[in-house]
């Protein structure tokens, strides 16, 4: 009947995501070249053209701010942040600006926030946490902040996660170099 179709296709279509992950994990970076963009445009543009269900994005000022960076790998993990918004929050805030000679992505959203003591573990590969944040609508092999942290390191950047003041959920907070 059409509900066990439906239901075999969600299970085909979470396998098919958990495969990609680890691909995606075990792929690295590879040979994709740097290009210096507009940080602020570039990630609006990103995510704009992508469909994110009922998460409703908001972007802070539009600022004039570059990076060296390589979008397909950047896209990417800018994509894993919005996915896993998306599994617990209903609304995004994201916001470029400069600080002491970093560029800085924040991406805040107002779910049910992280305890202190397992942010740092949601960048090990695997991790999943087991509290109100890991109830959600898509399956999940705990690879993505992972690849995210590595693909950030690769831009000579870093990335933290905090409360979000504004939000009330979870602010994740990526440094990159500027580019002159």
């Amino acid at each position: 009947n059409d509900t066990d179709a439906t239901a075999m296709r969600r299970d085909i279509d979470d396998m098919q995501y958990m495969i990609d992950s680890y691909l995606d994990f075990a792929r690295g970076e590879g040979g994709e070249e740097y290009s210096r963009q507009n940080l602020w445009q570039f990630v609006e543009e990103y995510i704009i053209s992508r469909s994110w269900g009922e998460l409703a994005i908001e972007f802070g000022d539009e600022v004039e701010l570059y990076s060296n960076i390589k979008s397909q790998s950047f896209g990417r993990a800018l994509a894993n942040i919005i996915s896993n918004a998306d599994k617990y929050a209903d609304k995004v805030l994201i916001t470029v600006r400069s600080e002491k000679g970093d560029n800085i992505i924040e991406i805040e959203d107002n779910g049910e926030g992280v305890a202190d003591k397992d942010k740092k573990k949601l960048f090990k590969p695997f991790y999943r946490q087991d509290t109100a944040r890991n109830i959600h609508k898509h399956a999940s092999v705990g690879l993505g902040l992972s690849i995210t942290k590595e693909i950030i390191l690769g831009h000579n950047g870093a990335v933290s996660l905090h409360n979000s003041k504004k939000l009330g959920g979870l602010l994740v907070r990526i440094f990159l170099p500027a580019s002159k």
